[in-house]
């Protein structure tokens, strides 16, 4: 495998890059993330966007609803619902149309609420959700397209235990301690599905594009065929600051992610089993198809779009910074924890700096590559 010598046919800052891998503050989430999401969203809005192509339309002057479960801060979303707008207007040039971006209450909407109302055109209104998809987000049979990505594999309660050995995520997890995880996430996916056969209309439909392991390959996200787990790597750095005295041995078990990527198995289970609530609800699994999104950054590196291996390292840090900095954070969550904030941040900050230290010295090793299970449900009519 070629290393970080590799010839540069160009030399350029990448403009994602920060001057320091701990200045998050440079750019919102939406921002940071466009280009590592850019691909696997491309894909799975596909998806999402040709089911409005043959399905059931409503009735009447019902309006046709679509939601975003997980949209996030929301702009990442707009591409989505302008194609649905775009799907709908071909078969239907006068039927209302409600797009519902939905995420947590903690989400900042001010981009959406911002944005003109009339961009989307005439008859389409625009609205932002928080309630939570772990409930129904909407009224009973309302919703006729919904859409959720990269958000799903997270538990609803937190983490069932505190991982005391393997450190950040799940797919680290053994024993008694992945069990108790995969038993979370069951019961979790199960209410998830059961949620949105509340809310579809009959006929309705709901495309989730969820992190998954693929048990025919081993692959799960961050974890292919490049040599290197970038969450195992993350946890390993959480580690290293455990035994330079840096952090407590308590608060690595604390730096514990409430989520779990579960199996394609697990994904199918509640839609192979006639008797399941989820089933009994009326959902059915017209598709589920495995989604290999390959990093684009790394495919950068290598057409020499970096000045260097350490510029790489630090730009790829920052960006990975934008969706596990909290879950790194998490080290300070326990009620005894008494670490002035500031100093919290500088040790977590700490950890991406030996996170791009680690990406320097093996450039090529590392990927942002997500491994998804895109999936089509559909609500019986």
């Amino acid at each position: 495998m070629e290393d970080h010598l590799t010839p540069l046919k160009k030399a350029r800052t990448a403009p994602e890059a920060p001057k320091d891998v701990a200045d998050v503050a440079m750019f919102d989430y939406s921002t940071k993330t466009e280009k590592l999401q850019k691909e696997t969203l491309t894909r799975s809005y596909g998806v999402a966007v040709s089911q409005i192509k043959d399905m059931q339309m409503p009735t009447g002057n019902t309006p046709f609803t679509v939601v975003d479960l997980g949209a996030a801060d929301g702009p990442n979303t707009v591409p989505l619902f302008k194609d649905c707008v775009k799907a709908v207007r071909e078969r239907d040039a006068a039927r209302p149309i409600v797009l519902v971006f939905e995420d947590q209450p903690c989400n900042d909407f001010s981009k959406i609420t911002q944005m003109d109302p009339t961009s989307w055109g005439k008859k389409v209104f625009p609205m932002v959700n928080n309630i939570g998809f772990f409930d129904p987000t909407m009224p009973e049979g309302s919703v006729h397209l919904s859409f959720s990505s990269f958000s799903m594999h997270y538990l609803a309660g937190g983490p069932p235990c505190n991982f005391k050995t393997t450190g950040l995520k799940d797919t680290d997890a053994v024993g008694k301690e992945k069990a108790m995880f995969a038993a979370a996430a069951e019961k979790d996916w199960e209410r998830l599905l059961l949620a949105r056969a509340s809310e579809l209309a009959p006929g309705g439909r709901c495309v989730i594009a969820n992190l998954c392991v693929d048990e025919s390959t081993g692959w799960y996200p961050f974890s292919t065929d490049l040599g290197a787990s970038l969450y195992t790597t993350i946890s390993d750095c959480l580690r290293s600051m455990v035994k330079d005295c840096l952090m407590t041995e308590h608060e690595f078990e604390w730096a514990t992610s409430p989520e779990y990527y579960r199996t394609i198995a697990e994904h199918k289970k509640p839609f192979e089993d006639p008797e399941s609530l989820v089933r009994k609800a009326g959902l059915v699994l017209k598709s589920a198809d495995v989604q290999v999104c390959r990093c684009p950054l790394k495919k950068e590196y290598e057409a020499g779009e970096y000045a260097s291996a350490e510029e790489y390292g630090k730009a790829f840090a920052s960006l990975v910074q934008a969706f596990s900095y909290n879950k790194c954070m998490r080290a300070f969550k326990s009620p005894e924890n008494k670490r002035p904030q500031e100093e919290q941040r500088k040790l977590i900050d700490e950890v991406y700096h030996r996170l791009a230290k680690r990406i320097t010295d093996a450039p090529l090793t590392f990927g942002y590559e997500t491994v998804a299970l895109v999936m089509v449900i559909e609500k019986a009519v």
